[in-house]
């Protein structure tokens, strides 16, 4: 989203990118970890609403 304003940026836009750097720098550590097994299945959800 920040990216459309990249050719004429304001205040604000420079106070959202902080805001997303400052979130990715908390959240550095989450992830999402696979075993190393053969039988192993991946399964998602997602809600619509």
């Amino acid at each position: 989203l920040c990216r459309k304003f990249m050719q004429k940026p304001q205040q604000l836009h420079l106070l959202a990118s902080k805001r997303i750097l400052k979130y990715i720098k908390g959240t550095k550590d989450f992830g999402v970890f696979f075993s190393n097994q053969k039988n192993s299945t991946l399964q998602g959800y997602i809600d619509f609403k």
